[in-house]
């Protein structure tokens, strides 16, 4: 465990009687946490015990299996200079950490992640609600409390443009991979974030209106995690006169979709094929279909997977291009084929 940080406790004010049994005290109320003597992120649970949350990134490295281990009920202490007359609201924010999938460059292609997988996507679904206070005053230091005890998981605690640290509630009890399909998102150009695909069902995604510009209204709903290189689009094999039969999941296998991407008169279909089992997983042929705004499919073709087979915890992304494009096509989907056994 980290070694507590000093911290500097409030002596109370003299209290003198006054009149029969009446006193009053002079001076400010001692504060119901610890405050303290440097400048940074705390964390605390019990007692008056500082733990410090940022650093370097040496400091980060060598505390992050105690950083990883907070408790549900912890609550944290800011000290910032920069804080000093300012409100906490708006000042300073708990996030959810969130897993990215992938890269959207400028065409609306799914790349593969430049940088950390994990970061602080600031929009509303990962936004952790808290209560905050501050001494009389005195609203360099804020005490921070999340309204309802943490989630095991990844949290993020900043002062933006002054500091920041990263902590984990009961980090190694959680299965990272679910973790990851509940928070994950598609960083776009600009550094803006989108959320995943919702689960369940046949995974599919609401086609962007058609347009003169190649990439005007591309639009995407997220994925599960960073994509390997680009493959070339799969080729397409036609359907059978007795169509199969679609699943949304194979065995150990999912599928998260991007947004599609309208070209000239066809249509890209891309994403990722994720093996979230422990094994060795072979993929099934694929079949995509378009359909209209009341459910009606009206296109369906079938194309070969990415690869054949994807090792535990690995991924791969697909692109299928259709064309052309039948007119009232709201959706796509992608699923596997149920194989015949």
């Amino acid at each position: 465990m980290l070694a507590p940080a000093s911290k500097r406790i409030a002596q109370s004010a003299i209290c003198l009687s006054v009149l029969v049994g009446v006193s009053a005290c002079a001076g400010t109320r001692e504060p119901s946490y610890p405050i303290p003597d440097e400048p940074g992120i705390y964390a605390f649970t019990t007692g008056d015990d500082l733990y410090r949350l940022d650093g370097d990134r040496d400091f980060e490295v060598e505390t992050w299996p105690e950083r990883s281990r907070m408790p549900s009920n912890v609550h944290f202490v800011i000290s910032e200079p920069a804080l000093a007359g300012r409100s906490a609201r708006g000042s300073v924010e708990l996030w959810r950490v969130a897993w990215v999938r992938s890269e959207i460059n400028a065409q609306g292609q799914a790349m593969p992640v430049a940088g950390s997988e994990w970061a602080v996507a600031p929009i509303e679904p990962f936004s952790v609600p808290f209560h905050y206070e501050s001494p009389p005053g005195d609203t360099s230091i804020v005490h921070v409390v999340p309204t309802t005890p943490l989630q095991p998981g990844l949290y993020t605690l900043s002062v933006p443009g002054a500091r920041q640290a990263r902590v984990g509630v009961a980090w190694n009890s959680v299965d990272q991979r679910q973790y990851s399909a509940a928070n994950c998102v598609d960083r776009y150009e600009g550094n803006a974030y989108r959320t995943c695909t919702a689960a369940g069902g046949t995974p599919s995604a609401a086609l962007p209106a058609p347009s003169d510009s190649p990439n005007a209204g591309v639009t995407s709903n997220g994925g599960l995690a960073s994509l390997s290189a680009p493959e070339p689009a799969p080729a397409i094999v036609q359907t059978p006169a007795q169509p199969a039969t679609p699943v949304a999941s194979a065995e150990g296998l999912q599928i998260a979709l991007v947004d599609p991407v309208r070209r000239n008169d066809g249509l890209i279909v891309q994403g990722v094929v994720i093996n979230t089992s422990n094994e060795m997983r072979t993929i099934p042929l694929m079949q995509g279909s378009l359909e209209t705004s009341a459910g009606q499919e009206v296109r369906r073709w079938q194309f070969r997977p990415p690869v054949q087979t994807l090792g535990p915890g690995e991924r791969a992304n697909f692109k299928t291009e259709v064309r052309p494009v039948p007119a009232g096509v709201a959706r796509a989907s992608v699923a596997f084929i149920a194989s015949s056994r």
